[in-house]
């Protein structure tokens, strides 16, 4: 993915952070409401404009920390009047810190006073010329944005969706990512927090605390416990025909026992584990768009019963159905495997038209339902580190999360982020790519693209050439306990499936005990059992996890020097 200008990201970041209002299209068309969010818009562009500009200078940090405060004040003449000031002062701060820098490395100066005029004269030029580069950058751009609003709304039909009960799916203003706040009705939603809350409630000491989370993550359905493990893991021959079965329980037990052969790691592939999908069949509708779909689930889900749990499997079915038309508009939105970029100088070059992939008939999807815990003794959860999910094993191509609880909680939000090409640049030009780019001599050649706010009830899809993390986030009121829940989906290329629990049968050993009308015969039952697959036990079960995660874990492309094949940006000899 070729670097972009910062200007563009910070373009990017602005449409964002309307984009991301609630029905914000509505709002548009009243002229009071639409002036008031260029203003915030205008004011945010130029704060970061100053930060990427002063992102190099060792004394910028107060005078950003001044901004800040400067522009929380009331419109008005007096307010960009201080504004110009801080600009005038801080252009001649920089100049004059350059300057010191300069008289520390060279100690013989001669004719001072004259370099000292022309130091003032350059000064003025660069503060002037500053001035009208900024002015005219940030009209150009709110004009910019404006009109990218009106072709968003006109591109995905927003301003027909007056009813607020109507389905509305917007792009989040970050390349590839789409949202919907409204897309599971409040029935859906009711039925499936009904049913999670039976994962909630057991002992404590039965509660499945993700390892290394200081009991702040728990996990209710994880497909990292009890995963294949290549060489280990049996597999049947070949999968069922759906049209013999009619429920993931039926398929479930009949493959129970049916594991023949182990399943081998592809030769591309360098990982021991694997996360095991659900296999599903999409059918009907308009690709898309919500309405006329219907899902039928091939597969049992792995960790989670569809004996004990079917009505948990019927809710999970009924919302990954919403999550399809998400996921193909996610799919539609990249080209030759790389989000495209939305920045035009000229608005003709955005296509008004949407050209959605075809749906496929199967789909493989990974399940995962989470909660992070916060406490009055724990009030803060410090986020999590930059990574994309699963590995080559798995393939997957996208996300989707649906944030079904929020309570209590401030500042949830889900940051991205991608690896990029080394920018074209002049030999030893530092500068000039830190201030273009913000990219730096020996960092990583990574640019952050936004985030996007993560509310209960909203729905996010987004594709895996993005990294991403789980922003910081703490208690609204510290005096009682709050939470966080997700339901997430992770998509499976559908050009490359994978072994899926269609082909996997259950490891779990409790998930293996045979029904027998006779089971009071203890060494009939005994024999019969030792005849059978072993399974896993859960000990063995969390030893797997622990390793898949140690695995895993140098994947994570954290904001030091780790990460699966970090690249990192190194000015040098051409």
């Amino acid at each position: 993915m070729e670097p972009r200008p910062l200007i563009e990201l910070n373009v990017q970041q602005a449409i964002a952070s309307i984009l991301q209002k609630t029905r914000w299209w509505i709002k548009w068309q009243d002229e009071n409401i639409r002036e008031k969010w260029k203003s915030e818009v205008e004011q945010q562009f130029l704060l970061k404009t100053f930060e990427y500009s002063l992102v190099g200078w060792s004394h910028g940090r107060e005078p950003i920390y001044a901004l800040h405060h400067l522009l929380e004040e009331p419109a008005g003449s007096e307010k960009y009047e201080k504004l110009r000031k801080w600009h005038n002062e801080i252009v001649t701060e920089f100049k004059k810190g350059d300057d010191e820098e300069e008289d520390d490395e060279d100690e013989e100066e001669d004719d001072e006073d004259e370099e000292d005029d022309e130091g003032d004269a350059n000064v003025t030029t660069k503060k002037r010329k500053r001035d009208d580069e900024v002015s005219v950058t940030s009209e150009n751009s709110i004009n910019y944005i404006a009109k990218y609003l009106e072709l968003v709304a006109k591109r995905e039909e927003l301003t027909a969706i007056t009813d607020s009960c109507k389905v509305a799916i917007c792009p989040a203003g970050v390349d590839g990512v789409w949202f919907s706040d409204n897309i599971i009705s409040d029935e859906i939603a009711t039925k499936f927090k009904k049913k999670v809350a039976v994962l909630e409630i057991v002992p404590d000491d039965k509660k499945d605390w993700h390892p290394r989370s200081k009991k702040q993550v728990l996990d209710l359905v994880h497909p990292s416990l009890f995963c294949c493990v290549f060489g280990k893991t049996l597999r049947t021959s070949n999968a069922l025909d759906p049209s013999s079965f009619s429920t993931p329980l039926e398929q479930m037990n009949r493959v129970m026992f049916a594991g023949c052969e182990v399943v081998e790691k592809r030769s591309d592939c360098s990982t021991d584990y694997q996360w095991i999908p659900t296999d599903v069949v999409v059918e009907g509708g308009k690709p898309g768009y919500d309405g006329g779909i219907s899902v039928r689930m091939l597969s049992y889900i792995n960790n989670l019963h569809p004996d004990q749990h079917d009505d948990l499997y019927d809710s999970i079915r009924n919302i990954f159905v919403k999550f399809v038309p998400l996921f193909e508009r996610m799919l539609s939105d990249e080209e030759d495997g790389q989000p495209r970029s939305k920045f035009r100088a000229n608005m003709q070059c955005h296509d008004t038209s949407r050209e959605l992939p075809p749906r496929p008939k199967t789909l493989q999807v990974v399940v995962k339902i989470a909660e992070i815990i916060l406490t009055p003794e724990k009030p803060k959860y410090k986020g999590g580190v930059w990574h994309i999910e699963g590995t080559s094993a798995e393939n997957i191509v996208g996300t989707g999360i649906y944030y079904f609880g929020c309570e209590n909680i401030k500042g949830s939000r889900l940051a991205f982020r991608a690896e990029v090409e080394e920018p074209p640049y002049q030999q030893n030009d530092d500068d000039g790519v830190a201030e273009i780019y913000g990219l730096f001599s020996n960092a990583l050649l990574v640019q952050e693209l936004g985030f996007v706010e993560t509310p209960e009830a909203r729905c996010v899809v987004f594709p895996n050439i993005l990294q991403h993390k789980v922003q910081s986030f703490e208690l609204n009121d510290p005096n009682l306990p709050g939470v966080r829940k997700i339901l997430a989906f992770f998509l499976i290329d559908p050009e490359t499936p994978i072994p899926s629990t269609s082909v996997i049968p259950p490891q779990q050993q409790e998930w293996m005990k045979i029904p027998m009308d006779f089971t009071d015969v203890d060494v009939v039952q005994q024999k019969i059992e030792s005849m059978l697959p072993r399974g896993m036990s859960l000990e063995e079960a969390k030893i797997h996890r622990l390793k898949l995660m140690k695995e895993r874990s140098v994947k994570e492309l954290d904001d030091d020097d780790r990460g699966g094949n970090p690249r990192y940006f190194s000015l040098c000899e051409h």
